[in-house]
């Protein structure tokens, strides 16, 4: 097991490190579900959530297909401080998020389909599913 750290540093280690240890067969990706509305530090035009995305979708389309075959997990965690913070990503996504303003499953599967909609054809399993919380 590595740890490769989601700040900026640990992002650059990503692909050299993956790329000599074949014995890989498995990537576990943990995303914040409570910072959907944190401030980039690269760009104060994003969010985390932004970045989360990018980097999540350059992981499974570049690697993914250079460490065949490898499965992918997308891990949802904080969402306890989430839930805690419904009203305000119901406003965050207006005009976007069509759901229900007190449907958790609904705006966690939202911010799962963000990330979906960048990556291609993979092996990918979530947790929790929206459906679980």
């Amino acid at each position: 097991v590595h740890d490769m750290g989601g700040q900026e540093s640990g992002k650059k280690k990503w692909r050299d490190t993956l790329l000599t240890k074949p014995e890989c067969k498995a990537i576990v990706f943990c995303v914040a579900l409570d910072e959907f509305d944190k401030v980039s530090d690269k760009d104060e035009k994003r969010t985390y959530m932004d970045d989360a995305t990018d980097l999540f979708a350059e992981i499974v389309n570049e690697l993914g297909a250079l460490l065949e075959p490898i499965a992918f997990f997308l891990f949802f965690n904080k969402t306890d401080l989430f839930k805690c913070k419904l009203l305000k990503f119901t406003r965050f996504y207006k005009g976007q998020y069509t759901g229900d303003k007190n449907d958790i499953p609904a705006a966690m599967q939202f911010l799962k389909s963000k990330f979906l909609e960048k990556v291609g054809t993979c092996l990918l399993y979530t947790s929790p599913s929206p459906r679980d919380s």
